[in-house]
């Protein structure tokens, strides 16, 4: 795994592609902002996908609660923006 990371970087430094561009540093930022922001989305969704797995009842309705307010959150964050 640890060499996969220096190849990759050598072949797409081949091929002309720059990961240390102010461009591409302003891109990852970015992503790192919005993976943040649907980071409890996520976790609620993973949250509900065992508790449905694991055909806790229970579990899965507040679980389903919190997903409901997770995706909720989100919408108005992004209706304001």
């Amino acid at each position: 795994m640890t060499q996969a990371i220096p190849s990759i970087a050598a072949s797409t430094a081949e091929i002309g592609v720059h990961w240390h561009t102010p461009d591409r540093a302003r891109q990852v930022h970015e992503l790192k902002i919005e993976l943040a922001e649907l980071q409890p989305l996520v976790s609620a969704a993973v949250l509900t996908a065992t508790a449905f797995r694991m055909r806790d009842h229970e579990a899965l309705i507040s679980a389903l609660r919190l997903l409901v307010r997770c995706v909720r959150l989100v919408e108005q964050r992004r209706a304001c923006a």
